[in-house]
């Protein structure tokens, strides 16, 4: 569970989707961009504890439907798409057609 008002790429995220576990995280910043809302976690509005209490209180009485449901596919979401493999490769990619033929220029 991660709770932050504001944050980036959080590594919190990143280390329980790799360890195969499921996430409740606030809608904030960077978080959409690591948590698939209801496929690889649950999303949570900034500031709303009510949602927040009920989210964690249905996942957690039924811990394996929950692993299953959120917690192999965050695991399969971090190693296709959230790697720092392929981060390098996402930044590179833009600038490749400037480095592929230096000649050309």
């Amino acid at each position: 569970m991660l709770t932050s008002l504001s944050d980036g790429v959080s590594v919190t995220l990143l280390e329980a989707m790799a360890a195969g576990k499921p996430v409740v995280a606030t809608d904030v910043c960077g978080n959409s961009e690591v948590v698939a809302h209801d496929k690889t976690g649950t999303l949570v509005p900034r500031g709303d504890a009510s949602k927040l209490v009920m989210v964690v209180d249905l996942l957690l009485s039924n811990a394996t439907y929950t692993q299953r449901q959120y917690g192999q596919p965050g695991r399969q979401r971090l190693l296709d798409r959230l790697t720092a493999n392929r981060m390098h490769a996402d930044y590179a990619r833009p600038y490749e057609p400037l480095t592929a033929n230096p000649q050309a220029r």
